[in-house]
């Protein structure tokens, strides 16, 4: 049904962008602290649940579909074959001008699973735009902290310079 393809298409992609998140080098480093680690399994447990969770609501939604475009162009040729050209013309316009929509299978299930399924895709798009955020900010820290790191090594090579340059005074003065 068009309504669960929509859904899980929908959970899917912000399961894969979650996923994703996860499989950074921040959340790759072996040093990464314990909490982080607990975070990132609780993480690939909560999306992959939900994303469970998602297929099993669109299970229901699975079924032959209401027209069969097979038939539809094994008629269409049939009426080439047979040099039935208006009929043939005909179904090669209805063909090509079919949504593929009428060529899906309708459930009377879809209306019933749309909103709980919508909630799950939306709270994965919750997670997946959060885990980014974190992965995002935690790399921005990073970077501070070697920029910072890189301005203490720079005091340090003043104070170093400081103290030869005093000492060479002081073996002058001898």
């Amino acid at each position: 049904d068009p309504a669960a393809l929509h859904i899980l298409e929908a959970g899917a992609h912000h399961w894969l962008r979650a996923k994703a998140s996860l499989d950074s080098s921040f959340w790759e480093d072996e040093n990464l602290p314990g909490h982080w680690l607990a975070l990132k399994e609780q993480i690939g447990q909560a999306s992959d649940r939900a994303m469970g969770e998602l297929v099993l609501l669109a299970v229901k939604c699975i079924g032959e579909p209401n027209n069969d475009r097979k038939q539809d162009i094994e008629g269409m040729v049939n009426d080439f074959v047979e040099l039935d050209w208006i009929e043939a013309l005909d179904s090669l316009k209805r063909l090509t001008s079919t949504d593929w929509t009428a060529y899906a299978h309708r459930s009377p299930y879809a209306s019933g699973i749309y909103e709980p399924g919508r909630q799950i895709a939306t709270r994965l798009k919750d997670l997946a735009d959060e885990v980014e955020e974190m992965r995002d900010q935690t790399i921005q820290e990073q970077v501070e902290v070697t920029v910072a790191s890189a301005e203490s090594i720079d005091v340090l090579l003043s104070e170093l310079r400081a103290v030869k340059e005093a000492e060479t005074e002081l073996e002058q003065e001898h």
